[in-house]
């Protein structure tokens, strides 16, 4: 661990629930209770006050740190498979059984406080190519505390296994390159005017907001028939209706994959 980080970024948001309450509350990581939910990253002692006096953590983009990177694997079978993979490659990581269908992976890497170290961590963990909730990686998005009963199952978060071993290095950031296609379609019309459209501009909660986008993208290309860039700006207002944003990431991919799909299809569904 880098003493001075850690040191530095050490406030997480924290709550009894999977959810922020009437107020966003901080603990030093070393006073956080032993039943509930902190935030996957930590911030300075300053941006915890900040966050606090606002009431809400929406729309915070600032610089986090974290010693793991964390993973939330949503079966026993895929947590089989990642753990081999971290054996073959000698990483440092403990494995946590979650209480529910999956399992937690905590890998020791090496990284800098940023404001992009949520979409590095999801960028190397989506690569492995797994079933994984990638949702988890936004700047205070809540993680169940080690020893916490899961809701539904009421069992505990336990630990499984630990090994010793590398530290894993991540690669460079590099912005992926979207390429927005063109395809519109006769009788371009308002989005004000298309019922399903409307019926889909409003704020999704937690772990709803991926499946509500996807379906407003499908209502702007489908119904709307308006083109990619449209449908893009579209997004990010509805997205600002959330109480936790999407990433710009995030968005894009969205609407490159929906609209690649038509273009790749001729135009014809």
């Amino acid at each position: 661990m880098d003493d001075e980080r850690s040191n530095i970024y050490c406030y997480y948001v924290y709550s009894p629930a999977n959810n922020y309450g009437s107020k966003p509350t901080f603990y030093h990581r070393d006073d956080l209770p032993g039943q509930g939910y902190r935030s996957l990253y930590a911030v300075t002692e300053a941006d915890a006050k900040a966050i606090a006096a606002a009431g809400t953590i929406s729309g915070f983009r600032g610089t986090v740190w974290e010693e793991r990177l964390w993973i939330d694997v949503d079966s026993y079978e895929e947590a089989g498979r990642l753990e081999l993979t971290l054996k073959q490659r000698g990483l440092d990581y403990e494995a946590y059984d979650s209480g529910g269908k999956g399992a937690h992976f905590g890998i020791l890497r090496s990284s800098y406080p940023s404001h992009l170290l949520p979409t590095r961590d999801r960028t190397w963990s989506s690569a492995l190519g797994l079933a994984l909730d990638t949702s988890i990686y936004t700047s205070l998005h809540l993680f169940r505390l080690p020893g916490s009963t899961h809701e539904r199952t009421g069992r505990k978060k336990e630990l499984v296994e630990k090994q010793a071993g590398k530290t894993l290095i991540l690669p460079p950031h590099e912005k992926p390159k979207i390429r927005l296609s063109s395809y519109t379609k006769s009788g371009d019309r308002s989005v004000f005017d298309c019922i399903r459209v409307q019926s889909n501009t409003i704020p999704a909660t937690l772990g709803e907001r991926h499946a509500h986008l996807v379906r407003l993208t499908y209502a702007l290309r489908d119904d709307a028939a308006v083109d990619a860039e449209k449908a893009r700006w579209w997004l990010g207002e509805v997205n600002k209706l959330y109480e936790e944003r999407k990433t710009e990431e995030e968005l894009d991919k969205i609407i490159s994959s929906i609209y690649s799909e038509a273009s790749n299809q001729g135009g014809k569904r």
